[in-house]
């Protein structure tokens, strides 16, 4: 891990990573409640996170049983509440992790689920 991280210092890079492997500089918090003590041990020795709870913004979840259409999108965290993606706060979205200690957020959009640009738009955009 040493010599990644040294290349990643050569070329002016952050290593980021999700909070198993959190030990610097940066991590990736992407379901709350799942490895959260890696999460939390990281930040109070310094560490910065990234929010991207899968529960919350996530953007290839799907919104209802069949919306999007039957193929497209993901459902293993359920389906997303859109005012709940609107409404959340990534400075308080993990007990224990202080706010200082957030770097950024993040809202992916993992494609294995999707076929389209049109699907991009439906899942992006609801």
């Amino acid at each position: 891990m040493r010599r990644v991280r040294a290349m990643f210092a050569k070329y002016g890079k952050k290593l980021m990573c999700w909070p198993e492997m959190m030990a610097d500089p940066l991590g990736q918090l992407w379901a709350p409640g799942v490895n959260v003590d890696d999460t939390k041990a990281a930040t109070t020795h310094g560490a910065k996170t990234v929010m991207a709870p899968a529960f919350t913004v996530h953007l290839d979840m799907k919104y209802a049983e069949n919306v999007p259409s039957a193929g497209v999108g993901n459902d293993w965290t359920g389906h997303l509440d859109v005012k709940d993606m609107h409404d959340w706060d990534p400075l308080t979205a993990q007990d224990g992790v202080p706010a200082d200690a957030v770097h950024g957020v993040d809202a992916p959009l993992f494609t294995e689920l999707v076929h389209s640009p049109t699907d991009i738009q439906e899942l992006a955009f609801p």
